[in-house]
């Protein structure tokens, strides 16, 4: 299932969502109830849309070295593999050229993250990109689709910003305060 459908059953009614690390799908009154972190949303994503050889070539690498950790990947986990050749995935070594589809994977400071799924690239200036992404958080975007309490999966808005000291991670939203991140974007083949 694609992750507009997704949304679009979030928004009828038809599916529930709720960000939670046990990273399953339940029932609850009929309805498909989605539970996952953001890293589990991204890799239940990647595992039922056909990019099973990319999901099981970093699983792999990462049991391989001794990374893995319940069976997925964290977003401290995606540096480790991104610098090394993966043949089911596309690494970008510059951020600022990402595109639909891709993953956008935020590590900060003290090793936790965030990741995501970049929908659509609103604007691209030489130091500056805009994206429309799709995640599972609790900590609401820029223009969110969530609830303004809610959680799950959503849409929402973020940018990343260069400069010489590095990435600075959602510098123009208003609820958060810019914090500098490494940032890493990669896409996985079929």
């Amino acid at each position: 299932m694609k992750y507009d459908e997704i949304i679009n059953k979030i928004g009828s009614g038809d599916i529930l969502s709720e960000y939670n690390h046990a990273n399953i799908i339940t029932r609850d009154n009929n309805r498909d109830f989605f539970q996952f972190d953001c890293s589990g949303f991204v890799a239940w994503y990647i595992g039922t849309n056909g990019y099973l050889r990319a999901l099981a070539e970093v699983k792999n690498y990462l049991r391989h070295t001794d990374l893995l950790k319940i069976n997925r990947f964290y977003c401290r986990d995606f540096s480790a593999f991104y610098s090394s050749d993966l043949r089911y995935w596309k690494i970008h070594r510059d951020v600022l050229s990402a595109t639909p589809e891709d993953i956008l994977v935020i590590v900060y400071n003290d090793g936790n993250g965030h990741m995501m799924i970049v929908d659509k690239v609103l604007n691209r200036t030489d130091n500056s990109i805009d994206l429309r992404i799709v995640d599972s958080t609790r900590l609401l975007h820029k223009n969110d689709t969530r609830a303004p309490n809610g959680s799950g999966i959503g849409y929402g808005e973020v940018r990343l910003s260069c400069d010489s000291n590095g990435v600075y991670y959602d510098p123009n939203n208003p609820t958060r305060v810019p914090v500098l991140v490494d940032a890493y974007i990669a896409r996985p083949i079929k």
